[in-house]
């Protein structure tokens, strides 16, 4: 019983403190990392015990075929010498059209390479065309308002200064209207002459 009094009690200790949420999160982590360093494994000395058997393996069967080279027909290691002539045979054959795969896949690529740097150069080409498009384009706006300010000035200085046909128009006007005093005038002079007339 004093076993269960005292997990009693030590329950109720646990329950009466209280504990910062500062305080769980660093309890959490510090338990995350134990159990992150408990669950990791090493795998170095697997991977090296894997290399070492393999590499003995190969050893051994290297030097098998070695041996096999120098067997006749009949003997234990005459298939192994059949087999390795085999497969060198096989090798010696797919070897060359893997090699122009490869040869291809290569040529490919650079083309595709070449493609690409092609348009992007392409590309480059087009964007300084649009530039200098655009800044002809703003050069000749500058021309044009330039142009447009020139000829609403002359404008302004041609309705200000009368064109030639205006110049002369208004000197036959005048001269039209100089005349017609003139007439008047000889007119106001002669018809008192006429009046005496008609008193005769």
């Amino acid at each position: 019983m004093k076993i269960e009094e005292r997990i009693e009690k030590l329950k109720k200790v646990y329950l009466a403190t209280e504990i910062s949420e500062q305080e769980i999160n660093k309890r959490w982590q510090d338990l995350e990392m134990l159990l992150g360093e408990q669950n990791r494994r090493d795998y170095a000395p697997i991977f090296m015990r894997s290399f070492a058997i393999l590499s003995l393996v190969l050893l051994c069967m290297g030097g098998l075929v070695a041996f096999a080279q120098a067997a006749k027909p009949g003997e234990i290691l005459y298939p192994v010498k059949v087999l390795s002539e085999n497969t060198v045979k096989k090798v010696k054959q797919v070897a060359p059209i893997f090699i122009e795969s490869k040869k291809i896949e290569k040529k490919i690529e650079e083309q595709q390479e070449n493609k690409i740097s092609s348009s992007s150069a392409k590309k480059e080409e087009d964007k300084k065309e649009l530039e200098q498009k655009k800044h002809e384009d703003e050069v000749k706006g500058i021309e044009v308002e330039r142009k447009e300010s020139q000829s609403e000035s002359e404008k302004k200085d041609n309705l200000e200064k009368p064109t030639i046909i205006e110049v002369h128009v208004s000197e036959a006007i005048h001269r039209d209207s100089q005349e017609k005093k003139e007439e008047i005038k000889i007119d106001s002079t002669e018809k008192p002459e006429s009046s005496d007339v008609k008193k005769d």
